[in-house]
């Protein structure tokens, strides 16, 4: 009588352990990059909510003056608001969204008589307000109203009673908005 004691793997078992990997490793490479988006979004949630802290303290040490450029447009890295507020008070030297590119800032005062709410998305009085020619997307741009706060709906500003009240808006990767106000 013969026996036979072959040991090791028949080809069915290899390739079915490789397809299984090989799924594995598809959905490992399928997730990344979601996870990563949604890791850079996080950062920029939690920028936004630095700057307006910071906007905060400038307005505490500004006779409650909104931090903004003279005639409305754009604040840049170079400010004295950003030099002083977001760069020195964050401990870094970096004015930068989590890809590299820098942040900048879109101002413009809440101007809408007949309105309470604006869309940052579909209203076009808002986009010629911060000079757009069309509706923005991800853009590295923080959207920043003053006599305004956030809206429940996402992508849109409220009007507010406040003088002194402000809020922020940026369009995050993947189309989503994140907007914090000072009230």
């Amino acid at each position: 009588m013969v026996k036979n004691n072959k040991k090791g793997f028949t080809i069915i078992e290899v390739v079915l352990v490789l397809a299984i990997a090989g799924l594995i490793f598809l959905m490992v490479f399928i997730a990344l990059p979601a996870l990563q988006r949604s890791q850079r979004n996080t950062q920029r949630k939690n920028d936004l909510s630095r700057f307006v802290t910071a906007a905060t303290s400038s307005q505490a040490n500004n006779n409650n003056k909104i931090p903004s450029t003279s005639n409305g447009g754009s604040i840049t890295k170079s400010s004295d608001f950003v030099k002083r507020y977001i760069i020195a008070g964050g401990g870094s030297d970096q004015f930068a969204d989590p890809d590299g590119e820098d942040y900048s800032f879109l101002y413009a005062t809440w101007n809408y008589k007949n309105s309470a709410t604006t869309s940052l998305t579909t209203d076009k009085n808002i986009q010629t307000t911060f000079g757009l020619s069309a509706a923005p997307s991800f853009n590295h741009v923080i959207y920043y109203v003053s006599n305004a706060k956030c809206s429940p709906n996402e992508g849109q500003f409220r009007k507010s009673s406040g003088k002194n009240d402000f809020a922020m808006m940026y369009i995050l990767e993947g189309g989503s908005f994140a907007c914090n106000d000072n009230q």
